[in-house]
């Protein structure tokens, strides 16, 4: 709601073929902003870091599960997420991700998007 009222532009599920093929959860033309919502848990709650024993931990838990949304889990976290966040990267976007818990302080990000008011 706040994109709505905040950013009439806002587009949802945007997809850019040349700059980020995948669908972006919210896009705002007017900032030039890709943002993602990582919403559900199988994106974890937090970008996966390979060196973290935390995280390899985890992914480990998730592997012995025999559970198809364990294995979409563990795709999204270690490889789609990561992909999204090197294609961003790559082709230098505004970009923003925010994990679920993000929405429990809106100030911190109406501060994110606010920083790439130009």
């Amino acid at each position: 709601e706040y994109l709505k009222f905040e950013y009439p532009d806002v587009i949802y599920q945007y997809k850019d073929i040349e700059r980020y093929p995948f669908k972006c959860d919210f896009y705002i033309p007017s900032l030039d902003l890709f943002i993602e919502y990582n919403g559900y848990w199988t994106h974890g709650s937090h970008p996966f870091d390979p060196l973290s024993e935390k995280d390899i931990n985890k992914l480990k838990n998730w592997q012995k599960k025999e559970n198809k949304q364990y294995k979409i889990a563990i795709k999204v976290w270690t490889k789609t997420d990561p992909l999204k966040r090197e294609i961003a990267k790559k082709n230098n976007l505004n970009f923003i991700e925010l994990w679920y818990d993000a929405f429990e302080n809106l100030e911190t990000v109406k501060t994110k998007i606010e920083s790439f008011r130009k």
